[in-house]
């Protein structure tokens, strides 16, 4: 085919689109060494539910091991000694994206002239976005912790990027399998610390079409080369006598 005939064929066009409120809420900017000292503040505060749970905790062995191994009832056995309770700290932590998102929903629900939630609120939410974690887990918790700080405009949720390999210091830290995400509610005990060094370095989100007033609409074009239509061919049905 000559190239300008396919030029032709091949037409311009103009292609728009919007842009997704999300995309224009920016994470807190916080530098490596900031992130590094957090980090280590907050395993150094995880570290003895992670010593209770290596001591008194066994692992889950799975319901078929359960049934095949039936120890029959001793008369004479040895009263079995309860271990003490977990560190008070495991009461306000929320472990993973599920529960932590829960959290903060709840928070969000809540309208800054009520009164405050039953639930203890979340004053930290950590995350180890920097561990190869694709963006459509985490792309939510910029807008939900800013809407969760305006029920307690005093107590901002803090969003904390955790440096990379964070994830597998928190893991040890709690002696659990994985630990991607973690919120941190007020009243923690052993906590003041680590808020007060958030509050100093954690700056807040910004959230601009939420911020109020008229927000322009932001319309993106990009020009593009609209691929030439095939014609349809009509097919013949040859196993029709003609005539």
């Amino acid at each position: 085919m000559d190239k300008s005939i396919k030029d032709q064929e091949q037409k311009k066009k103009i292609v728009f689109s919007l842009d997704s409120p999300s995309s224009i809420v920016e994470w807190p900017n916080i530098n490596i060494a900031d992130q590094d000292t957090a980090l280590d503040l907050l395993c150094s505060l995880l570290a003895p539910i992670g010593q209770h749970r290596n001591i008194y905790t066994q692992p889950l062995k799975g319901k078929r091991s359960r049934k095949r191994k039936r120890v029959p009832p001793i008369d004479n056995a040895i009263p079995i000694i309860q271990p003490p309770s977990p560190p008070e700290l495991n009461l306000f932590l929320t472990i993973g994206l599920n529960s932590t998102t829960r959290h903060l929903e709840s928070m969000a629900a809540v309208l800054p002239a009520e009164n405050t939630p039953s639930k203890p609120r979340l004053l930290a939410v950590f995350v180890c976005r920097s561990d190869s974690q694709p963006s459509q887990l985490h792309s939510h918790l910029p807008v939900l912790c800013n809407i969760a700080s305006r029920s307690s405009p005093e107590h901002i949720v803090r969003l904390v990027q955790l440096p990379r390999g964070a994830e597998a210091r928190l893991t040890a830290s709690l002696a659990i399998p994985r630990v991607g995400f973690l919120g941190l509610m007020e009243g923690a005990p052993g906590s003041t610390s680590l808020l007060h060094f958030l509050e100093e370095k954690v700056p807040g989100i910004n959230v601009p079409w939420l911020e109020g007033g008229y927000q322009s609409t932001a319309i993106r074009a990009m020009k593009t080369i609209a691929s030439p239509t095939k014609k349809k061919i009509e097919r013949v049905d040859r196993t029709k006598k003609v005539g």
